[in-house]
């Protein structure tokens, strides 16, 4: 089976959940959803779009993470007091729903 990565820009017809902070997506808002095969493992999920801009900046281009390698949800994460530092400055809204005051 060939590993695919599909992300589509959605407007939410049912409430949803973000992947990445689990806070919920509301009926009427935009964000982003995600389908992808990988190891053979079919997988589908909604991101808010501050969310995936978080986690995208923390690990690809703070941590350094390759792409290709992935990298957990902002909330499978165990995050050091750096990253919720740099979160709360960068990404206020994310922090805000990760529980990060």
């Amino acid at each position: 089976m060939t590993d695919f990565h599909t992300f589509r820009i959605v407007m939410a017809r049912k409430p949803h959940r973000c992947e990445q902070c689990r806070a919920p997506i509301d009926v009427g808002t935009s964000h982003y959803r995600a389908a992808q095969v990988l190891d053979g493992e079919f997988s589908a999920y909604r991101e808010h779009f501050e969310c995936h801009a978080a986690w995208s900046e923390l690990n690809f281009d703070l941590r350094g993470i390759d792409p290709w390698e992935g990298a957990p949800f902002l909330r499978d994460d165990d995050h050091e007091e750096d990253d919720r530092a740099w979160m709360r400055e960068a990404h206020p809204v994310v922090a805000e729903r990760m529980g990060w005051p």
